[in-house]
């Protein structure tokens, strides 16, 4: 129970259950005392404070760090009623709130926005709210990981994006609807590639034509080999690993879900191609002046996130992942076969067998576990992901033959749970699955090409203007108040936007500019080489 009292100071103070959570006799000088010894020296652009008191801290905070967005999380819904500083409902979290801490984090802080936050948790709220204080702390270090695991990716890959979502945009001369069956089954099943698949395979051959099978790339060769033709594949990863996977479905007339940005070549393997947008810039242009509608998914990181998001956003009603493990099996990550085994093949000798190949990269890329299981930061991370969304869904995520990752929210299911369900819920009568026809009105390969240039040019000039006023103003608000254009450079400079941003916080506006004004040219040289290549393509 929480009890207000006047501490010696004359200022109000707090205890719960008889613990003090702010001082007896001082509670602002005590907060100003732990700010000044916790952030000294620091210089931070967002401030996250766990488990906040009356609002002494919040008020401290404010007062240091000026410039500083500050972001609140209540371990109490009293505290909550009884803090004293005036917030912005979107700046603070509290137990009532309907969502978790982690979705409250991923909607209030952008990657891009993420470098410079701090944190900073109240002890006395840590030890009177200890599980309040460890599943915000473990939403914390999930969110970091996701975040930092985005900055990687878009550093590596946000250039390639780019470039793909042009060339899939000018080769692909068909859109399809969105997939698959006429008949609407009332199970979504998405087969991941986890050696746990293995153990469902009779089942869903038998169960086929009671079910929607989607599929993730690497699961690709081991469905065909039994038989199973998915009604779409799942393609988002752009280079050409995640391609090669398809080839093997040359001969099926595969059909893809797939955003402009993922791996090029659907048409050498005479793919159908359904769009989904992750609504990048470049995607809501391209689409836009093409005249195509696409399902906006946002982009998460691993496929078999955005399958899901597909599939709840949809009509199904359960959704069943098979061979979602997170982890290794022994030394096996994938079920077999799989297109990964196929490139260390060839590879492989008497002194350098295949399952010694497969023994030093697990031992490489993972960290050993019990009974034989093994994971790494990307598996942690994408389990963490799946974890909140069990969380989320309603009861709605399944897992068939799970692995020993556990992931609380999903329910763990065998196939006499999952014949149940196929059995018990309603969906339509089945019927054949037909061949859709392409959408009409999907513009011819040279208006396509013009669309490209138009906007390739349009992007030039915009980064020259911001450029030009960055360097005329001497401040980079010309780009951070340009949204469209700030969310493009990110994608295609996301390492050195971090740093001049860095740059500005501890070096100031001068040092900033300089940094800004290098990573812009260097942007319009790489747009204007990329929009010559697009010039010369036949």
């Amino acid at each position: 129970m929480l009890e207000i009292r006047t501490a010696r100071s004359g200022r109000p103070t707090a205890l719960v259950d008889g613990t003090h959570i702010h001082s007896p006799y001082d509670p602002q000088s005590e907060a100003r005392r732990f700010v000044s010894q916790s952030l000294s020296d620091q210089s931070p652009s967002i401030i996250l404070l766990l488990g906040a008191g009356l609002g002494y801290l919040f008020e401290e905070l404010q007062r240091s760090f000026p410039a500083a967005r500050i972001l609140v999380i209540f371990y109490s819904e009293a505290i909550r009623k009884a803090f004293g500083p005036t917030l912005s409902p979107d700046s603070f979290w509290h137990p009532g709130a309907g969502n978790t801490v982690l979705s409250f984090l991923r909607s209030r802080v952008h990657e891009l926005e993420a470098e410079g936050l701090v944190t900073l948790e109240w002890p006395p709220s840590a030890r009177i709210y200890p599980q309040a204080s460890m599943e915000a702390n473990q939403a914390l270090h999930q969110f970091f990981r996701e975040i930092r695991g985005t900055l990687v990716t878009t550093s590596a890959l946000g250039r390639l994006w780019l470039r793909n979502s042009l060339y899939n945009f000018l080769a692909i001369e068909e859109i399809y609807p969105q997939t698959g069956s006429v008949s609407i089954p009332p199970v979504t099943v998405i087969a991941a590639s986890g050696p746990t698949l293995q153990k469902g395979i009779d089942f869903l051959v038998s169960y086929r034509r009671k079910i929607e099978l989607w599929a993730l790339p690497s699961s690709l060769a081991f469905l065909l080999s039994r038989g199973l033709l998915p009604d779409t594949i799942f393609l988002t990863d752009p280079g050409y690993y995640a391609f090669s996977h398809l080839q093997c479905g040359k001969d099926h007339r595969l059909h893809l879900s797939m955003p402009l940005s993922a791996a090029r070549g659907t048409w050498r393997i005479g793919a159908r191609v359904s769009l989904l947008s992750q609504d990048t810039p470049f995607e809501r242009i391209l689409l836009g002046q093409a005249g195509i509608t696409a399902p906006i998914v946002p982009a998460l990181g691993t496929v078999s996130a955005t399958a899901l998001f597909v599939a709840l956003r949809r009509r199904a009603r359960v959704v069943v992942f098979a061979g979602l493990d997170f982890c290794y099996n022994d030394i096996f990550s994938h079920v077999r076969p799989n297109n990964f085994e196929n490139w260390l093949v060839p590879k492989s000798n008497r002194l350098d067998s295949l399952h010694h190949q497969l023994f030093s990269l697990a031992a490489e890329n993972s960290s050993g576990g019990g009974g034989g299981q093994r994971t790494n930061l990307a598996l942690d991370t994408y389990a963490g992901w799946f974890a909140e969304a069990g969380r989320s869904a309603g009861n709605r995520i399944r897992r068939l033959h799970p692995s020993a990752v556990e992931l609380p929210g999903i329910e763990e299911i065998g196939e006499a749970e999952l014949e149940h369900l196929i059995r018990s819920e309603k969906g339509e009568a089945e019927r054949p699955r037909e061949l859709q026809r392409p959408l009409p009105g999907y513009p011819k390969r040279e208006r396509r090409r013009q669309i490209a240039a138009a906007v390739l040019n349009d992007w030039i000039l915009r980064t020259e203007r911001s450029a030009a006023a960055i360097h005329s103003q001497r401040t980079l608000d010309p780009l951070t108040n340009d949204s469209d254009s700030l969310s493009l450079i990110y994608l295609c400079n996301a390492a050195e936007l971090t740093e001049a941003r860095r740059t500005l916080r501890l070096q100031g506006q001068e040092a900033a500019v300089r940094k800004a004004s290098a990573v812009l040219e260097n942007h319009r040289r790489f747009l204007q080489d990329l929009s010559q290549k697009i010039s010369e393509i036949v």
